[in-house]
């Protein structure tokens, strides 16, 4: 009840603003829509939020976008500017993009989400819980939309080789706001490719969460890895019977459900020069009638390219490996803070006539 009532004033508080200071012209074309003019002042005195940390209320400038361009094109929406407050709930952002997005209006709240350099911002918590850093309207704060599932479900989708309608429920994209090399793209597409002409993703055999085997056209090649954070261990469509709700405590403490995709990102970003093999990955968002776990939504997640491989290291003797390499993959996992390194996620390939780790 608590937590109700708290929206509730937030979305009040909202509504005056919005009267105070929204153009009545402003529209959802394809321009960008400008909110709360900057002669409105937005002053309000110290709020406290979670852990009972003080802060100041400066308005904070964000841009919303969807993630997906086509998205815009097909709805002829373009990009929100608009300014919050600090102690505001992510949610009262969705309310406001159902005020101005018409195809935003019927959608459930949990079927929407908002993604921030990867990072999935939580209804239930503050825009000051996320350290999203300085933001004026010159440079707002970039964040990102997406709808999983617009409530239409499974049943508008026909053709088990994605034809038909089928091919409107295929997808695969790279997000815009995580770097990714350029060989990796084109995996994407290549992957993309194969999908639509009717090769789906294929769950592989082992693991706690789930990892998807992305092939080429001819099936003859694996292309990437696709990890849906979704699916991940005690997650909501976890295909292992190890099914929980989003950010559940997980295998590890200090790590929760549906955070892993994040990380396996941030593991290959911080691997500066390669030294640890970490393979090329970036976050993607993926759609398909027959090979994820669950309805027919989005899905977010890590894409990783695929590296062929020999075996785990447990199966060699350590004699068999270069110090340097293990140190190189050492210092890695603690600057990632990794708490499941074991020989048995530590792969290993020939290189120059050696193994390497």
């Amino acid at each position: 009840m608590e937590h109700r009532q708290e929206r509730e004033e937030q979305a009040e508080e909202w509504e005056q603003l919005t009267k105070e200071g929204v153009d009545d012209s402003a529209s959802c074309g394809l321009g960008s829509v400008r909110l709360m003019p900057s002669g409105l002042s937005l002053q309000r005195a110290a709020a406290t939020v979670s852990g009972g940390e003080v802060i100041t209320d400066e308005p904070v400038w964000i841009r919303v976008r969807s993630a997906r361009i086509e998205d815009d094109a097909e709805h002829m929406r373009g990009p929100l500017l608009f300014r919050v407050m600090p102690s505001w709930k992510w949610q009262i952002v969705k309310l406001h993009l159902k005020k101005h997005w018409a195809d935003f209006c019927d959608v459930p709240d949990a079927q929407i989400r908002l993604l921030w350099k990867s990072i999935e911002l939580r209804d239930d918590m503050a825009v000051a819980e996320y350290d999203l850093g300085d933001a004026a309207e010159a440079r707002p704060i970039e964040i990102q939309c997406l709808i999983i599932d617009s409530g239409s479900g499974a049943s508008n989708i026909s053709g088990a080789d994605g034809s038909g309608g089928g091919k409107r429920a295929i997808g695969l994209s790279i997000d815009s706001q995580v770097f990714c090399p350029p060989g990796l793209k084109r995996l994407a597409s290549d992957a993309l490719l194969a999908m639509k002409t009717g090769v789906a993703p294929k769950l592989t055999d082992d693991g706690t969460g789930a990892a998807y085997m992305l092939q080429d056209a001819s099936r003859r090649h694996v292309l990437a890895v696709f990890n849906p954070k979704d699916e991940e261990a005690n997650a909501p469509n976890n295909p292992r019977n190890r099914v929980g709700e989003e950010n559940s405590p997980s295998l590890r403490q200090g790590v929760l459900s549906t955070q892993q995709a994040a990380r396996e990102v941030a593991a290959f970003i911080l691997d500066h020069g390669r030294l640890a093999g970490v393979p090329e990955t970036t976050l993607a968002h993926a759609r398909h009638p027959k090979g994820f776990t669950g309805r027919v939504v989005w899905k977010v997640g890590a894409f990783q390219a695929f590296v062929e491989t020999k075996d785990a290291a447990g199966n060699y003797a350590p004699q068999v490996f270069l110090t340097e390499n293990v140190h190189n993959i050492g210092i890695l996992d603690v600057r990632i803070v990794n708490l499941d390194r074991n020989d048995g996620n530590l792969l290993v390939k020939r290189t120059e006539g050696r193994e390497r780790s």
